[in-house]
C-alpha cells in the first residue's frame, strides 16, 4: 500500500495509529456485515444453564479460546452415542407466540405487578430461545441442569495486526542507500522476509532482507 501511494510505511502511521491497518479492518468489518463468508462458518459450543441461561459471548471454538459470533445457523446437542441431534430453537418473542397458539389466552401481560402472573400449567415443547447474544431454556428447568449446545455459526474475524516491528539496517557502505527501516512482508521458504522500498522516479529500487537457511542474514537487491 505504501509503495502504491508512493509513501513510506511510517507516513501511514499517525499518532501511533496504523492508518492502513485501520482502513483494512474497517473494510473487512463492513464486508462481514453485508455478507456471510463461508470461511467464517464455525462449529462452537455454548453451555446453557436451565435457570440462568447462557450467552453467545461465551462461545468456545475448538482450538480457540474465544469466538465472536455474528449469527446462528443451526443448533444441536450430542446424544449418548455422540451423534449430534437437532433441538428446537427460536427467538424469545416467537417462543411466546407459540405458547399462545398452544394455549389460547395463555396469559395477559403484567409489566409492573410481579405477583399477578399466571400459574404454571402445561406448556409446549422445550426449546432454546435466543434474544440478542443471550440464550434461554424454555420452559425454565431446574437450577443446576446444564446443556452443551453445539452451534453452527457465522463469525467475525479478529482485527488484523502488524506481524512485528520494523528492522533497522545501518552502516552499509555498498549500497549506502539500502540503510533504513525494513518492514515485515510475510514468510518466504519458511523464513521471515522484510522489505524496504526507496523512492525515485518512478518507484524503486526494492531491497529485501531474508534470513537464510544456514542462519546468516543476507541483503539482496
Amino acid at each position: 500500500m505504501a509503495a502504491y501511494l508512493q509513501k513510506t510505511v511510517p507516513d501511514l502511521t499517525i499518532n501511533g495509529a496504523d492508518l492502513s491497518l485501520l482502513a483494512l479492518n474497517n473494510t473487512r468489518k463492513t464486508a462481514e456485515m453485508m455478507h456471510d463468508f463461508e470461511f467464517s462458518r464455525k462449529h462452537v459450543t455454548v453451555t446453557v444453564d436451565a435457570m440462568s441461561g447462557g450467552t453467545l459471548d461465551d462461545a468456545i471454538q475448538e482450538g480457540s479460546p474465544s469466538c465472536d459470533v455474528k449469527s446462528v445457523i443451526e443448533v444441536g446437542i450430542y446424544d449418548d452415542n455422540f451423534n449430534l441431534q437437532p433441538v428446537e430453537w427460536t427467538t424469545v418473542s416467537e417462543s411466546i407466540e407459540r405458547q399462545r397458539q398452544i394455549k389460547p389466552g395463555f396469559g395477559p401481560r403484567y409489566p409492573t405487578d410481579w405477583e399477578a402472573t399466571t400459574g404454571f400449567y402445561e406448556m409446549g415443547l422445550p426449546r432454546f430461545a435466543f434474544v440478542g447474544n443471550d440464550i434461554w431454556c424454555v420452559p425454565t428447568g431446574q437450577r443446576g441442569d446444564e446443556f452443551d449446545l453445539e452451534l453452527e455459526v457465522y463469525t467475525f474475524q479478529q482485527d488484523w495486526t502488524s506481524a512485528s516491528d520494523s528492522v533497522i539496517v545501518e552502516q552499509l557502505t555498498n549500497p549506502t542507500n539500502a540503510n533504513g527501516s525494513y518492514w515485515p512482508y510475510g514468510i518466504y521458504h519458511g523464513r521471515p522476509m522484510y522489505i524496504n522500498i526507496l523512492y525515485g522516479p518512478p518507484v524503486g529500487p526494492l531491497y529485501v532482507i531474508w534470513w537464510m537457511v544456514w542462519g546468516r542474514g543476507k541483503l539482496v537487491r
